[in-house]
């Protein structure tokens, strides 16, 4: 009888395949302990799946996709060790140290420098289901991690992955409600609607609607600031010390004397800002061909500034072709003869009613590559302007700062545009003059953005035009009935007229909360590569830059582009979760593809200029977009969980007062140090939002002090705190005002550097100096009773002292930097601003300097619309055709918009301002 050996009982393996075969002991993590010790982790794996998915089904608040695509197949994984095992060893690793980070994050981080005594939410943490691990390991390689980093890269929590979130609904409103809330129809990123769902602005605005409140404008600023200054005999002081530069006030019902004289101390004090008028007598009611020709500057200096503008600034909007303009400015203004100083453009020679197109294009080309002339130090561009011995490039600069191009060009650009109804007379040279306006829109130093909204209707008629001109499809897909092909530059510059539509689409969606047009899935255009003779500049090698550059930014671009266009449907009710992984992958290539502020405050010639700046403003968009959204997360938590609210307005302040704590105002004034002379004009608009964004904290200011309100009038929910820990939190309380307070300080003095070169950063400084006062009025705090209890803040001790570290860390970075800075200007002869004579007179003449400008503006507005802008009778422009007015276009400008017709009924209708300090325009003329 052959022996018979003994079965054994079929028993599921539980431990990994190298634990049960060299029969060691396994814990039966995946990377067991032992495997991670041997270094054969890589290889650990279970034969079967029943106990892996038990496994993860028990952690699977900490569990990652990684995780869930692990073979169980031991051999074939065996085959690929020696060509993946390093790439798997460090994918496993970094997803071990990802979820160990995940499911600390809550605990370790609300508790990291909490006080004995202090109290925290532990009720919450049990809600928290799912925190974001990111799909690719190798992603995170060169993103500092949790523990060494406060900026919470790539960690996005949510309370439960079927929450749903409609960002044009309320943030606001109760969770447990299903109705929708009345909202403003603007997007959500707007920055006025961004702060009127958060309850401090809720109650400011009830304050607001006091009949008894002061009403403001900004005629009440000079007033005011002539009143405080402690100077007796202001405007004899001034004029005394500014001599013909001395600008007197326009009152209401001033003369046509007064107006000349105004118009001639601006265009002299504005000479080192790069804003004057023309110097001649300049009529809105005459021949349109004449006012070109007066407005337009000699041969040498329009060929200088053409020369400026494909050097410097075609490598941000390549949106025209050299060789073709250059042919067009010599066919209609003449040739141009380098040894004629003189030059004058005698006569415009018009083959057609495009060439008006045109005309405006270059019209608007010339003042662009004026104003990239001028830095933000205005001390520096006086310096350049009055200096005799300069090298050659200097010189240059100096000779096309002493023959200035006035802000006439601009009006008389919108007169040539004008002429065509936009919809029913498309071209590609008429879309180009439209997207030179848009450019120029946002970019000029004298432009108010926040005012008409021309940015959000102007991106809807470029995209109108541009699908008639069918720029979606790409020229390779379109069947051409004519015989002549179009050719390859042709093609190229359609592509590129297209791409510049989307970023153009994507930054005015981060800024005026504007829908996204340039949806992906109705377009096909291909992204712009360089072949042979496609190049639309003469610098072949500058142009292989961009189309590199282009590339490089293109994920990023795009990703942001995706994002966008899920916040801004209105039948979106999408999944929080998907949205917050989203923003985590996001984030994270962001950090790889753009780097962090610091790296690029430093000088290098390692990369083209225009890269460096084209880069480093895609960042500050970015983080000015994600600033943006986690704000709105903070909203939408505050109802539903206190610990993810404060965790996302703790990443929104990391991202303004900690990553961008470098970027400032001042920083600005030598900014051609680090990244050469095209930044100021690029770059300083959007630091002008960012500066906006920070002074988001006067809000929360009002929170802390109503806070401490009602603790004082004993209706504060002081539930399970004792008295001792009421002590406590009152400290806390104060302590944060008054780093909030000191924060806020630095922020108005970056946007007051601004405020002498631009429009808008003066008008914002001024309003906060208004605002400022309401947020100190305790009348404020009177004036609603339901709204300031929605106001109190809901966080506990551990969480205030949590925002005071937080806190105290940006504003040691801040000081540190302006330290850094203050060395710096004190190595260059700069004198600091003081509260002298001097400081006190320069900040009067600076106040009625952008007072009267943008009174002759808003005038010259008035006195040009409904006037006829061409006579066809005239022999040099013999062009039959019908009427070039637009009084019968059934087409909306993108210019000159009734605000009050568009906006009829809308509660933001009537705001000039972008800021939720007041009810009113800035009512100049009333």
């Amino acid at each position: 009888m052959p022996f018979e050996r003994n079965k054994k009982r079929a028993r599921q393996i539980l431990v990994c395949g190298n634990c049960h075969k060299k029969k060691r002991k396994c814990d039966r993590n995946l990377p067991c302990s032992s495997c991670i010790k041997l270094s054969i982790d890589a290889t650990c794996a279970y034969s079967t799946m029943s106990y892996k998915k038990q496994h993860l089904q028990d952690d699977r608040s900490y569990s990652s996709e990684a995780f869930r695509k692990i073979p169980g197949n031991i051999d074939s994984r065996e085959r690929n060790i020696k060509d993946d095992s390093l790439h798997n060893k460090i994918g496993i690793l970094n997803n071990k140290i990802k979820d160990l980070e995940a499911s600390i994050t809550m605990t370790t981080f609300q508790n990291k420098q909490a006080p004995r005594g202090s109290t925290t939410q532990h009720d919450d943490n049990h809600i928290i289901q799912k925190y974001h691990a990111n799909k690719s390991p190798n992603t995170l390689n060169n993103v500092k991690r949790l523990g060494d980093d406060i900026r919470l890269i790539g960690i996005n929590p949510v309370l439960s992955s079927e929450d749903s979130i409609n960002f044009l609904d309320s943030l606001t409103k109760d969770p447990e409600s299903d109705l929708r809330v009345v909202v403003t129809p603007f997007g959500p990123l707007r920055f006025l609607v961004l702060s009127r769902q958060d309850p401090a602005s809720i109650l400011i605005w009830k304050y607001l609607a006091w009949p008894k409140r002061k009403h403001f404008s900004l005629e009440s600023v000079l007033n005011e600031n002539s009143q405080d200054n402690g100077l007796e005999d202001l405007d004899g002081r001034s004029r005394i010390f500014y001599g013909n530069k001395y600008i007197k006030r326009l009152e209401k019902n001033h003369s046509e004397s007064d107006t000349i004289e105004v118009k001639k101390a601006i265009s002299s004090f504005g000479l080192t800002l790069g804003l004057s008028f023309t110097p001649v007598s300049f009529h809105y009611d005459s021949n349109l061909l004449e006012q070109i020709k007066q407005i337009l500057p000699g041969k040498r200096t329009l060929h200088m500034l053409i020369n400026m503008f494909f050097d410097t600034l075609y490598p941000f909007f390549p949106i025209l072709d050299e060789s073709a303009f250059r042919a067009d400015v010599s066919r209609i203004t003449g040739d141009y003869n380098p040894d004629n100083l003189d030059g004058h453009i005698e006569n415009i020679v018009l083959g057609s009613k495009y060439d008006l197109a045109f005309l405006a294009t270059l019209l608007i080309t010339v003042r662009l590559s004026y104003l990239s002339l001028f830095s933000n130090d205005v001390v520096k561009n006086e310096e350049l302007l009055n200096s005799q011995d300069a090298p050659s490039n200097s010189r240059d600069k100096r000779y096309l700062m002493q023959h200035p191009i006035p802000i006439e060009v601009i009006t008389v650009a919108e007169r040539c545009i004008k002429e065509f109804e936009l919809i029913t007379e498309p071209s590609l040279a008429l879309f180009q003059s439209l997207c030179m306006m848009h450019i120029y829109r946002g970019y000029a130093p004298e432009e108010d953005p926040s005012n008409n909204h021309q940015s959000v209707i102007s991106i809807g008629t470029l995209y109108q035009m541009a699908s008639v001109l069918y720029l979606n499809r790409d020229p390779n897909y379109i069947l051409y009935f004519s015989l002549r092909k179009i050719d390859e530059r042709t093609r190229m510059l359609k592509r590129r007229l297209w791409y510049f539509l989307i970023n153009a689409d994507i930054e005015d969606s981060i800024i005026y909360g504007s829908p996204i047009y340039t949806i992906e899935s109705n377009y096909d255009t291909e992204k712009p590569c360089l072949y042979e003779y496609t190049s639309n500049i003469s610098n072949v090698v500058l142009e292989r830059e961009i189309v590199t550059a282009c590339d490089e930014m293109h994920p990023v671009v795009m990703f942001s582009h995706k994002i966008l266009d899920m916040i801004f449907r209105v039948r979106s009710d999408m999944k929080i979760s998907d949205l917050a992984d989203h923003l985590s992958d996001f984030e994270i290539l962001v950090e790889k593809t753009l780097g962090s502020a610091s790296e690029y405050l430093v000088s290098d010639n390692c990369s083209p200029e225009f890269l460096k700046i084209q880069k480093f403003k895609l960042y500050l968009y970015c983080k000015l977009m994600l600033s943006y959204m986690y704000y709105c997360f903070f909203l939408y938590f505050e109802n539903r969980n206190v610990q993810l609210s404060m965790f996302y307005l703790k990443k929104s302040w990391a991202i303004v007062h900690y990553e961008l704590a470098a970027i400032s105002g001042d920083i600005l004034c030598y900014c051609d140090d680090y990244f050469g002379s095209a930044f100021a004009l690029m770059v300083t608009p959007i630091i002008e939002y960012l500066t906006r964004m920070r002074l988001l904290l006067g809000q929360f200011r009002v929170r802390l002090k109503n806070t401490r309100l009602s603790i004082d009038m004993h209706t504060f929910n002081k539930v399970s705190m004792s008295n001792s820990q009421i002590k406590l939190y009152i400290n806390s309380l104060d302590t944060l005002t008054d780093i909030v307070s000191e924060i806020e300080m630095q922020s108005v003095k970056s946007i007051s550097s601004l405020s002498k070169r631009y429009f808008y950063a003066w008008k914002s400084s001024q309003s906060y100096n208004y605002g400022r006062s309401i947020l100190d009025d305790d009348e404020l705090y009177n004036s609603d009773k339901e709204s300031k209890s929605r106001a109190d803040l809901k966080f506990s001790l551990d969480e205030l002292q949590q925002l005071e570290n937080l806190l105290h860390c940006c504003l040691d970075l801040m000081k540190r930097n302006s330290s850094n800075l203050m060395s710096r200007t004190s190595a260059r002869n700069i004198h600091p601003i003081t509260d002298s004579e001097e400081h006190i007179l320069n900040k009067h003449q600076f106040d009625k300097f952008w007072f009267s400008f943008d009174l002759l503006k808003q005038e010259s507005v008035s006195s040009r619309n409904g006037i006829s802008t061409y006579d066809r009778n005239r022999e040099n422009y013999p062009i039959n055709q019908r009427s070039l007015s637009v009084e019968n276009s059934n087409a909306a400008a993108a210019f000159d918009i009734d605000n009050n017709i568009l906006y009829e009924n809308n509660l933001f209708g009537s705001f000039a301002m972008d800021d939720f300090f007041f009810d009113n325009p800035f009512n100049i003329i009333s």
